[in-house]
């Protein structure tokens, strides 16, 4: 018959102690049976660098406690963080159910306030929350702010989207007729240049990514030639180009001042160019772009 160790009592009261083994031993329970534990259990409560290991069927390290470096893995027996799970075939998740219709959430804490949560708001949309109307910053893998959610207001801002505005510095006078040549509109000065894709040497803006990019202008010039067939005024992208066109032959007299606002959206690949010129034919060579003339563009999507 096998043996049998059977304790009925033991009193704390007294300081009474059960110790099985001695170090390095191994106690096994056998496959089907039944162990009880009505009371509390502490492991390991002499703080020993030892670790912790529960094996299922199917993982050897189901349950991992790391006694050392005081981490928990479950599926791996290098826990590389406090909790880190690891799931073999790569389907790793987490599953939190509300069990109905009500909103389930994990919340991010600090000092024990609630400032955090991602979750679904109860009807079954994904929901990100600032708890504490914090900012809710997104990240590049250099940890440089991308967008910002404003946590009151809820604006949105993107410190990295491309962005550009420029303007002519100083008067462009007498663009040459009947050609292309030397009629790049100068937006010399520069106002501001998220990501520095405009190029004030030749007047040049060069798309970082592939997207739709949105471009703004306000084209100002003096003494246009009523007797000129036409003149345009044109943003050329490596794609194709955008033009804005007048006849002369509706002015009376040669208009002394003209201004054309001006917005596209233009479909530009990663290292495209984009950049704004004029064309006049026949006339004379007079016109010219006035300082207030501007151009913008942004990427749009």
């Amino acid at each position: 018959m096998a043996s049998i160790l059977k304790v009925d009592k033991l009193d704390p009261q007294s300081g009474t102690a059960l110790e099985i083994g001695t170090s390095g031993d191994t106690i096994t329970v056998p496959s089907g049976a039944v162990t009880s534990l009505d009371g509390a259990v502490t492991v390991n409560d002499s703080s020993n660098d030892v670790d912790f290991r529960v094996e299922s069927n199917g993982n050897a390290n189901m349950l991992f406690v790391d006694g050392g470096n005081d981490r928990v893995g479950i599926g791996t027996n290098e826990p590389a963080s406090l909790l880190h799970l690891d799931q073999a075939d790569g389907t790793s998740q987490i599953t939190v159910d509300s069990g109905g219709s009500d909103a389930t959430k994990i919340m991010f804490q600090r000092d024990g306030i609630d400032e955090f949560s991602v979750g679904q708001d109860g009807a079954g949309n994904i929901a990100l929350k600032s708890e504490a109307n914090w900012p809710i910053n997104f990240l590049d893998s250099s940890d440089n702010v991308v967008m910002t959610v404003a946590g009151a207001s809820g604006a949105i801002t993107k410190p990295l989207q491309p962005c550009f505005s420029a303007q002519v510095g100083t008067q462009q006078d007498d663009f040459a007729v009947n050609t292309w040549t030397g009629n790049t509109m100068e937006f010399d000065t520069e106002i501001f240049d998220l990501g520095a894709n405009y190029d004030t040497s030749t007047y040049t803006f060069t798309a970082p990514v592939t997207g739709k990019y949105i471009f703004n202008s306000i084209f100002s010039y003096n003494n246009l030639d009523a007797d000129a067939t036409y003149w345009q005024s044109q943003l050329k992208t490596s794609n194709r180009e955008y033009a804005v066109l007048d006849s002369g032959n509706q002015y009376d007299a040669d208009p002394s001042f003209l201004s054309y606002p001006w917005c596209i959206i233009a479909d530009m690949d990663a290292s495209d160019t984009a950049y704004m010129r004029f064309y006049q034919q026949s006339g004379t060579a007079q016109a010219d772009l006035r300082v207030d003339s501007r151009f913008t563009g942004a990427l749009l999507c």
